[in-house]
């Protein structure tokens, strides 16, 4: 099995966190929690091949600072999910998605256009 993961690069200071988590959730059906993983690049470049490829979120900047982990074989996604049950893991709660997701409509970040139709439904329900 060759396949890829799909992840974002985030500044050294955790600022863009919140930005990545939100442009990614307004990829699902509703609003809801994300959690993610904070792997250092050192760590992961050292397993696999890293791609520079641009996402496909609402948020133009966030899409810029996306990457792909490929050729993951079996073994690589066993060292993969070892690195990530060591490191940094935290949540951005379903009430965070959706003021966040707000704001970044109000101020531009987020392109409404881009944005799944039952997603807005939901987030202003």
């Amino acid at each position: 099995m060759d396949g890829s993961l799909s992840t974002f690069v985030v500044d050294a200071d955790l600022e863009n966190v919140d930005r990545i988590a939100v442009a990614f959730a307004c990829l699902r059906d509703k609003p809801s929690r994300v959690d993610y993983a904070l792997i250092p690049m050192e760590q992961v470049e050292s397993l696999s091949t890293i791609r520079d490829t641009p996402a496909k979120t609402p948020d133009d900047e966030v899409n810029g600072l996306h990457l792909d982990i490929v050729d993951l074989t079996h073994s690589k996604l066993v060292k993969l999910a070892f690195l990530i049950d060591k490191c940094a893991k935290n949540r951005v709660s379903e009430s965070s998605v959706k003021k966040l997701a707000r704001l970044g409509i109000e101020n531009g970040n987020l392109k409404r256009d881009r944005i799944r139709k039952e997603f807005l439904e939901k987030l202003y329900k």
